[in-house]
Protein backbone atom coordinates (compact mmCIF):
# COMPACT_ATOMS: atom_id res chain seq x y z
CA UNK A 1 0.00 0.00 0.00
CA UNK A 2 2.89 2.38 0.67
CA UNK A 3 4.84 3.76 -2.26
CA UNK A 4 8.36 4.96 -1.75
CA UNK A 5 9.35 8.59 -2.15
CA UNK A 6 12.71 7.41 -3.51
CA UNK A 7 11.07 6.73 -6.89
CA UNK A 8 11.05 10.51 -7.36
CA UNK A 9 14.85 10.46 -7.72
CA UNK A 10 14.38 9.06 -11.23
CA UNK A 11 11.93 11.72 -12.45
CA UNK A 12 13.07 14.39 -14.93
CA UNK A 13 13.93 17.82 -13.52
CA UNK A 14 10.86 19.91 -12.72
CA UNK A 15 8.54 16.90 -12.78
CA UNK A 16 6.19 16.42 -9.88
CA UNK A 17 4.59 13.13 -8.91
CA UNK A 18 2.03 12.35 -6.25
CA UNK A 19 3.26 9.75 -3.76
CA UNK A 20 2.18 8.29 -0.42
CA UNK A 21 4.68 7.20 2.20
CA UNK A 22 5.37 7.14 5.92
CA UNK A 23 7.93 9.40 7.55
CA UNK A 24 8.92 11.15 10.75
CA UNK A 25 8.32 14.88 11.08
CA UNK A 26 11.54 16.74 11.90
CA UNK A 27 11.70 18.54 15.24
CA UNK A 28 11.53 21.91 13.48
CA UNK A 29 8.38 20.85 11.56
CA UNK A 30 9.84 21.93 8.20
CA UNK A 31 11.07 18.58 6.89
CA UNK A 32 10.20 14.89 6.75
CA UNK A 33 12.60 11.98 7.25
CA UNK A 34 11.45 9.06 5.11
CA UNK A 35 11.08 5.79 7.05
CA UNK A 36 12.24 3.66 4.16
CA UNK A 37 15.60 5.27 3.31
CA UNK A 38 16.04 8.05 5.92
CA UNK A 39 16.27 10.72 3.22
CA UNK A 40 15.34 14.24 4.30
CA UNK A 41 12.68 16.08 2.30
CA UNK A 42 11.89 19.78 2.77
CA UNK A 43 8.19 20.62 3.05
CA UNK A 44 7.00 23.67 1.10
CA UNK A 45 3.78 24.00 3.11
CA UNK A 46 5.20 23.27 6.57
CA UNK A 47 2.12 24.71 8.31
CA UNK A 48 0.42 21.36 7.62
CA UNK A 49 2.86 19.75 10.09
CA UNK A 50 2.42 22.20 12.96
CA UNK A 51 1.65 20.47 16.22
CA UNK A 52 2.92 17.04 15.14
CA UNK A 53 6.68 17.64 15.24
CA UNK A 54 8.68 14.50 16.04
CA UNK A 55 5.76 12.13 15.27
CA UNK A 56 5.47 9.41 12.64
CA UNK A 57 3.01 10.28 9.89
CA UNK A 58 1.59 8.95 6.67
CA UNK A 59 1.65 11.64 3.98
CA UNK A 60 0.29 12.07 0.51
CA UNK A 61 2.40 14.67 -1.27
CA UNK A 62 3.53 16.11 -4.56
CA UNK A 63 7.23 15.36 -4.94
CA UNK A 64 9.70 17.70 -6.64
CA UNK A 65 12.83 15.56 -6.94
CA UNK A 66 14.96 18.37 -8.38
CA UNK A 67 14.48 20.48 -5.24
CA UNK A 68 14.10 17.49 -2.85
CA UNK A 69 10.89 19.15 -1.76
CA UNK A 70 7.36 17.98 -0.94
CA UNK A 71 4.03 19.76 -1.02
CA UNK A 72 1.77 17.90 1.38
CA UNK A 73 -1.75 17.13 0.21
CA UNK A 74 -2.82 15.16 3.29
CA UNK A 75 -1.19 14.00 6.50
CA UNK A 76 -2.28 11.61 9.24
CA UNK A 77 -0.46 10.62 12.41
CA UNK A 78 0.48 6.95 12.73
CA UNK A 79 -0.03 5.64 16.22
CA UNK A 80 3.17 4.54 17.96
CA UNK A 81 1.78 1.01 18.12
CA UNK A 82 1.70 0.84 14.31
CA UNK A 83 5.06 2.55 13.79
CA UNK A 84 7.25 0.59 16.19
CA UNK A 85 8.41 -2.97 16.53
CA UNK A 86 6.31 -5.13 18.80
CA UNK A 87 8.72 -7.23 20.82
CA UNK A 88 5.93 -9.49 22.04
CA UNK A 89 5.26 -10.72 18.46
CA UNK A 90 5.95 -14.38 17.72
CA UNK A 91 8.92 -13.42 15.57
CA UNK A 92 10.80 -12.27 18.67
CA UNK A 93 9.92 -15.16 20.96
CA UNK A 94 12.43 -17.91 21.68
Amino acid sequence: MLLTIAVADFLPLGTQAQKTDSAKVADNGKALIADRDSKIWLVSNAETLSGIEGRHVKVKALVDAAKRQLRIISVSVISERQAGTRLHDAAFRR
